[in-house]
């Protein structure tokens, strides 16, 4: 029996993975030129830089994602990073850190406002408090991989739930 596994990003080759483990033949298809899906790094010409795009932050909070490495044998190649997060502001070039007690406040009003919105998106719920722009917003595309008025507040609030709020 073959199993065919549409798309070859994560969660495609996690299946793909998976399947093969259990002793099925696997055909993968990806139309893409690459295996990544939104994995992939690419040259930003405003910036001048190569961009790595996708889940290039993994938080504690995601077993898959550590199984996965760990099948792959891929463990080792993460950096634990102490809760302290460097931004910046590319409009207007300002540098600031995010640390939990500087957004502590922000953070209580996040889980008050993240308590229900069963179909709002992250901005719809979060785009008032005082810090979105500087932080909800990119932590938003970081961790979801999303834009903030894309992504659903219901599974940012359980991803918060997993990682930086326990």
């Amino acid at each position: 029996m073959t199993l065919h596994v549409v798309g070859a990003g994560l969660a495609g080759l996690s299946c793909a993975l998976a399947a093969a483990d259990a002793g099925l033949t696997v055909q993968l298809h990806e139309s893409a030129g690459h295996a990544g899906g939104r994995c992939r790094s690419f040259h930003e010409p405003r910036l001048d830089r190569r961009i790595d795009n996708g889940t290039h932050m993994v938080v504690g909070g995601n077993r898959a994602v550590f199984d996965f490495l760990k099948r792959l044998g891929s463990t080792g190649e993460l950096l634990p990073c102490p809760p302290v997060f460097p931004m910046i502001d590319l409009a207007n070039g300002r540098r600031w850190r995010a640390t939990p007690l500087r957004l502590l406040p922000s953070a209580l009003a996040a889980a008050w406002a993240l308590r229900h919105g069963e179909d709002a998106s992250v901005a719809a719920r979060l785009g008032s408090l005082g810090h979105f722009q500087r932080f909800w917003d990119p932590l938003a595309l970081a961790v979801m991989n999303t834009p903030a008025d894309a992504a659903s507040a219901v599974v940012f609030r359980r991803v918060l739930a997993r990682t930086l709020w326990r």
